[in-house]
């Protein structure tokens, strides 16, 4: 019995050693008032550099009133993962910059209207490994800062409002 527990707590915290390649993804879909909806798709790849401690780059598309409002954006992040009780669960902190371009819509008007912008953010959240391989992920929103293209910016703080994202990460051993 000690044999195969200690087997299974090293395949659980295997997943996030030195060495590790994790590839993750989300979806979330948003309807608002009748005809005002969005969805947004994001990917990442990730290494990690030493035990629970993963570099990586981000990735997302998201659209708007039926393709009205558009983003495309990419950056760096790091997550730090901090393992509780079975090994199975772990906090997780996530730290990113992200460089995105946009492109609206007047609705006025009906003009096209291109713009890009800068942001970073810390977010909170947890990973539950429900096999070897795979994680469930869920993050709420943290403190972020966004820049806009010709002035302006915005500090979020996501106490504010509560829209986590969830997703699913492979973890590659080496």
């Amino acid at each position: 019995m000690i044999a195969i527990f200690g087997l299974l707590t090293s395949v659980a915290m295997a997943q996030t050693t030195s060495g590790t390649i994790a590839l993750g993804g989300g979806f979330r879909f948003t309807s608002n008032d009748p005809g005002t909806s969005s969805f947004s798709l994001s990917g990442s790849g990730g290494y990690f550099l030493k035990d629970n401690l993963m570099v990586g780059l981000d990735l997302s598309y998201s659209s708007a009133n039926d393709g009205d409002n558009t983003s495309l954006g990419l950056g760096p992040f790091i997550r730090y993962y901090k393992f509780i009780a079975d090994d199975k669960f772990a906090f997780t902190v996530d730290g990113g910059f992200v460089f995105s371009s946009d492109k609206d819509v007047d609705p006025v008007t009906g003009t096209e209207v291109s713009s890009s912008t800068f942001g970073l953010g810390v977010a909170p959240g947890f990973a539950y490994f429900f096999s070897p391989k795979w994680s469930l992920d869920f993050t709420l929103p943290g403190i972020s800062y966004i820049s806009y293209e010709g002035g302006g910016s915005t500090i979020s703080i996501g106490a504010s409002t509560f829209s986590p994202s969830l997703g699913f990460r492979y973890f590659i051993s080496k």
